[in-house]
C-alpha cells in the first residue's frame, strides 16, 4: 500500500476543509512546490493535489503552477473542476500522472468514456465523495439522488480501474477511518483500485486499510498537524 499526500488549494493556498465544510478550513503557509518538495524529501512517490475553487465551481484550475511541481519529479495525481476531455488532455500536456474527475463524469451520460477513449482508464480516477450514503458532487455542495453502487453502474463499471472514494464525514476531522465502509465497497467491487480519503489519523488507521487490500490512500490534515505519523508511513514501507 502506498500514501499519498493530499494537497488541497484554495485562492491560491494549501488549506484543509472539515467534512466538506468551505467556512471550516484551516489554512497552511506552505506555497504548493515548497509542499511538493518537502513530500518528495520523505520520500512520497505521488502527490494527491485537488482544486477546491474548480471543484465547487469549475474555476481557479492551476494550470500555471504545473510546470514548476512537474519539474520536482515526483508523480501527481489532479483533480478538481474538470469538466471536459480537453482540460484532461491539457493537464497530461502538463506532466500530470493522473487525472481525477468526479463531477462532470456523474452528471454526464457520455464524459466519462469519451475520456477513457482517449486516454485510457489507467491515467484517469473517478471520484465518489460519499455524504449520507449518496454521492455529493460540486465541491461536495450538492448531494445526488446516486449510491455508490448506482452512479458506478451507470458510468461502466468496466471502464472504470482508479476510484478515489472521500467519506466525508470523515474528512479533514482526524476522527479514523471507517474501515468497514471501505470494507463493504472492496467486497462489492473487487477488481477496483479504492483509493480511501478522509479521515486518517495514524498508524492503526493504515494498517487496517492494508490488512483489507487497500492498494493506495489519501493522506490530509494528518499529515500537517500530526508529524509523527511519516514515521509510521516510512516504517511500514507506504511511500511507494
Amino acid at each position: 500500500m502506498r500514501v499519498l499526500p493530499a494537497i488541497d488549494l484554495m485562492n491560491g493556498d494549501i488549506v484543509r476543509l472539515t467534512q466538506g465544510d468551505f467556512s471550516r478550513k484551516s489554512r497552511y503557509s506552505v506555497s504548493p512546490v515548497e509542499a511538493v518538495q518537502r513530500w518528495k524529501e520523505v520520500g512520497f512517490s505521488m502527490v494527491h493535489i485537488v482544486s477546491l475553487d474548480g471543484a465547487k465551481d469549475g474555476t481557479s484550475l492551476y494550470q500555471d503552477i504545473f510546470p514548476a511541481i512537474v519539474r520536482e519529479g515526483v508523480d501527481i495525481q489532479f483533480g478538481g473542476g474538470i469538466r471536459s476531455v480537453e482540460q484532461i488532455g491539457r493537464y497530461f500536456e502538463l506532466g500530470v500522472r493522473r487525472v481525477i474527475v468526479g463531477t462532470h463524469a456523474v452528471s454526464s451520460d457520455s464524459f466519462w468514456g469519451e475520456a477513457v477513449e482517449r486516454f485510457g482508464s489507467d491515467r484517469l480516477v473517478l471520484a465518489l465523495d460519499i455524504k449520507d450514503g449518496f454521492v455529493a458532487t460540486n465541491g461536495w455542495a450538492v448531494t445526488s439522488d446516486q449510491t455508490f453502487g448506482q452512479a458506478i453502474e451507470r458510468i461502466g463499471i468496466d471502464l472504470v480501474k482508479h476510484v478515489l472514494v472521500t467519506d466525508i464525514r470523515r474528512d479533514g476531522g482526524l476522527s479514523g477511518i471507517d474501515v468497514g465502509f471501505y470494507r463493504d465497497l472492496l467486497e462489492a467491487y473487487p477488481g477496483l483500485n479504492m483509493i480511501p480519503a478522509g479521515g486518517v489519523t495514524g498508524a492503526e488507521d493504515l494498517e487496517r486499510l492494508e490488512e483489507i487490500g487497500v492498494r493506495e490512500v489519501v493522506v490530509g490534515k494528518a499529515l500537517y498537524e500530526r508529524p509523527e505519523i511519516i514515521d509510521v508511513i516510512r516504517r511500514n514501507n507506504y511511500l511507494g
